[in-house]
């Protein structure tokens, strides 16, 4: 017993062990064959199919042997398989399983594919709201912009919205399509471009633009012959409706014709043209031909319509009747689709709207933080020039202290003059002595305190001087105080106002010891005081240079010996 039981045991463990080896094998056989078909998709999309098809044992047994990522992989790689082969998508299981698997939150070629092929499958299935929702939240995941399927997604685009009478947005679609890299380097896709443009164009009611679509068209001997014949089709239906010229859109006609053979939309606007021509009997048996042969409802509601006028003129009038109500009945039902369509068309819209409001919110974050920035800018800027301004301030506060120290000064200095002045009732100064006392007035002025007070209010008014814009201003004019050019009155009479309030108090002590001076020469010492120049004295008053060189002479006569000092210094005297 004990040894039957052993043996059970041991040949339980073996099954259990190749089981598992056999699932492990089976599942690297899937992985690879996954891997290989993704490789041969894009060189030979049939051979990818017949890689996928082999699974078809396994899909069928996809939860028990297929982990979620192959299961997603297969799901987007037989969809996109199917689609090259041309084999109509009836169905969206498939890539739906992939869309959920990949998701729609960030940018990957996996979830861009998968949403593409979903919106391909949408449109195969005549699905047109669901097929632009897919197709433009593809446009949003594709990482790079020069993939070929991001194009293709456009191109796409621009065949639903044309489908859907958007002709604005198909146009739009159509030529972004057409400035991708797909159409760069590559003459077929520049030709579809071309040709849906001009397709569209022509809807629009824009002739001229599509005309010259349609000649580069044809000029592009690269593009597919059925699309440069079908604008033969194109252009003869422009001239007959558009330009009411039948002889050149039935040349036109002949040559589609002639490629294409007689099918019910060349019948039809055969008809058309033949009844612009009045040749009702041809007419009428090219409308009964279309009829046959169609059974599109445009097409139909069309000849309906060209049989009640053209039956009349051959003396059927009870068949004019019956094709009027065929008409009127078709009609009905086309203005009851074109309803539809316009649902269809705000629908699409409010998609639209979806993907605009996703760009909205990334435009308000990347607005949010654009203004936080420029918030931090100008309270940075705000800060700087509050510290300069203080600095500015504090310089001033400084000077102004400076200059009241000086004032201080100049007080007591005047102070102790009048205690040592002789002020005894009776006492009267000797002319003889006064005169004495002038005479000999230079030695003691040489360490007067006086002097040297008025020294450091002028050196204090240099300071301020160089501080000021106006050292600047006359170095950028350099050029014509050179030339003996002279300042515009505004500004000769806001430096003379700058003068004036800079030397506000010396001018008043310099009136006081000297009675004669008028106001320009005041503003002469000023500018003496500053170290200008004779020319830049001319140029700032508008005056020749030579008056200035003949002013220091003028100047020694009307100052006293103290203030000529002062004004012109020591090494001047």
């Amino acid at each position: 017993m004990k040894r039957s039981k052993r043996s059970f045991l041991v040949k339980t463990a073996l099954l259990l062990m190749v089981a598992v080896g056999l699932t492990s094998c089976r599942h690297a056989d899937v992985h690879d064959a996954l891997l290989r078909a993704e490789a041969l998709m894009e060189s030979d999309p049939h051979a990818a199919r017949a890689v996928l098809d082999s699974l078809s044992d396994h899909c069928s047994l996809i939860p028990d042997h297929f982990s979620q990522k192959e299961t997603a992989l297969y799901a987007l790689l037989k969809t996109q398989a199917d689609y090259k082969c041309r084999v109509r998508l009836t169905s969206d299981s498939l890539p739906l399983i992939a869309a959920n698997y990949y998701g729609n939150k960030r940018k990957s070629q996996y979830a861009a594919l998968a949403q593409y092929y979903l919106g391909c499958t949408y449109k195969d299935m005549r699905r047109d709201l669901d097929a632009i929702d897919a197709l433009l939240r593809a446009t949003t995941l594709f990482s790079d912009t020069t993939n070929k399927y991001f194009a293709n997604s456009l191109f796409e685009l621009g065949l639903l919205y044309r489908q859907q009478n958007m002709f604005d947005s198909a146009f739009v679609a159509f030529r972004h399509y057409r400035q991708t890299n797909v159409c760069h380097s590559d003459s077929v896709n520049i030709s579809f471009a071309d040709y849906n443009m001009g397709l569209t164009a022509l809807y629009k009611g824009e002739d001229s633009l599509a005309d010259s679509l349609f000649l580069c068209v044809k000029q592009n001997t690269k593009g597919s012959a059925h699309m440069r014949n079908d604008i033969n089709y194109q252009l003869a239906k422009q001239y007959l409706y558009r330009k009411h010229d039948a002889e050149r859109a039935s040349e036109y006609l002949e040559k589609y014709m002639s490629y294409a053979g007689e099918n019910s939309s060349a019948l039809l606007l055969c008809a058309e043209i033949q009844a612009e021509r009045h040749e009702p009997m041809q007419a009428y048996t090219n409308y009964r031909k279309c009829l046959k042969n169609s059974n599109d409802l445009y097409l139909c509601c069309t000849a309906y319509k060209g049989l009640s006028y053209i039956a009349p003129l051959l003396d059927k009038t009870d068949s004019a009747r019956y094709f009027m109500n065929r008409y009127e009945a078709l009609l009905d039902s086309i203005y009851a689709q074109n309803q539809h369509i316009e649902i269809d068309a705000i629908k699409n819209n409010h998609v639209i709207e979806i993907h605009d409001q996703q760009m909205r919110t990334r435009q308000a974050r990347l607005f949010f933080w654009v203004s936080i920035f420029v918030v931090v800018l100008l309270a940075a800027v705000a800060i700087l020039f509050l510290l300069i301004d203080r600095r500015r301030k504090v310089e001033k506060l400084k000077y102004e202290e400076s200059l009241n120290s000086l004032r201080q000064q100049q007080v007591e200095q005047l102070a102790q003059v009048e205690k040592v002045t002789p002020e005894a009732e009776g006492y009267v100064e000797e002319p003889d002595a006064i005169l004495d006392v002038s005479s000999d007035a230079e030695a003691p002025l040489e360490a007067s305190p006086f002097t040297a007070l008025q020294e450091e209010c002028i050196k204090l008014y240099r300071q301020q001087y160089a501080a000021s814009v106006w050292p600047s201003f006359f170095q950028a004019r350099k050029a014509e105080i050179k030339l003996e050019k002279k300042l515009d009155a505004a500004h000769s009479e806001e430096f003379m106002n700058y003068l004036d309030g800079l030397f506000a108090d010396t001018f008043v002590s310099m009136l006081d010891a000297n009675h004669k001076l008028t106001k320009y020469d005041l503003q002469y010492c000023a500018m003496v005081m500053l170290d200008l120049t004779t020319a830049q004295m001319a140029y700032c008053t508008q005056a020749t240079i030579h008056s200035y060189h003949c002013r220091h002479g003028k100047m020694k006569a009307l100052l006293s010996d103290d203030w000529y000092r002062i004004v012109y210094g020591r090494k001047k005297i």
